[in-house]
């Protein structure tokens, strides 16, 4: 490691404590139907779930908001950013904040949908976050990869991605037993338990962060992932690097 970077390491079982707890947070949060307006929504303080990113701050220009959508193969969060002032978000506000029905007769909620999705792809809902700490750059992270991991229903939910942050995890994961996804091989467990998944924070002295992470999905493995943020306000995140070190596959085809 040059002297232009340097590694900064949270105190010990941070970076799993903060995962752990957000997987505790999200699977609180529970899909729930409205009989009066017959529709599906997602049980879930967003406010208050956004205060567990505690290293994270939202611009006071700028809003964040959780919006559920549901259909009948599929359910999801969308998170929305909305700037003060801007026209367009204020068009979309406008239409949420009317009920579903009285936005253009058949398929309204199809169509509403197609309007936040069309949103969030041209707003970047992560623009408004600003960073508090080098902790904060893991939390940055976690939040864009995984910060909408709650509620989803059939279809949005097959991506059944992990973050892997510790030995221990890697070996719980290899000793399931009748798993749907994991079925390890003697081999396959050694390999895996050979693995570093401790995530890795550097920041470098060229207006960058690096972070390194270790995911598990049943259609991949382990993946290492690399990722390099930008320390000035709005931040950006970039994957520039993906190396896979145990491949495995799952065999289920949906």
């Amino acid at each position: 490691m040059s002297c232009s970077q340097k590694e900064n390491r949270p105190p010990d079982n941070s970076y799993e404590k903060f995962v752990d707890g957000l997987v505790e947070l999200q699977n609180l949060a529970d899909i729930k139907f409205d009989k009066k307006d017959s529709t599906y929504y997602c049980d879930l303080d967003f406010e208050s779930y956004l205060t567990y990113f505690d290293q994270l701050k939202i611009d006071s220009n700028w809003s964040l908001e959780s919006h559920y959508r549901h259909f009948g193969d599929a359910g999801r969060p969308l998170i929305l950013a909305f700037e003060r002032n801007d026209s367009l978000g204020m068009k979309i506000k406008d239409k949420l904040s009317k009920s579903v029905k009285e936005f253009d007769g058949e398929f309204a909620d199809w169509k509403l949908s197609e309007k936040l999705f069309d949103y969030q792809d041209s707003v970047e809902y992560l623009t408004p976050i600003q960073i508090k700490s080098d902790f904060g750059y893991f939390q940055f992270l976690v939040f864009s990869l995984f910060g909408d991991n709650y509620c989803k229903f059939g279809h949005s939910n097959y991506g059944h991605t992990d973050l892997i942050t510790s030995k221990q995890r890697i070996k719980e994961f290899t000793e399931l037993k009748n798993d749907f996804y994991y079925k390890f091989s003697n081999n396959e467990k050694l390999q895996a338990l050979s693995i570093d998944p401790e995530p890795k924070i550097v920041v470098h002295n060229n207006d960058s962060v690096s972070v390194r992470i270790v995911t598990l999905g049943p259609w991949e493995g382990f993946i290492e992932r690399k990722f390099s943020i930008t320390q000035q306000w709005p931040h950006k995140l970039r994957q520039y690097e993906k190396t896979v070190l145990l491949e495995y596959d799952c065999g289920i085809m949906f």
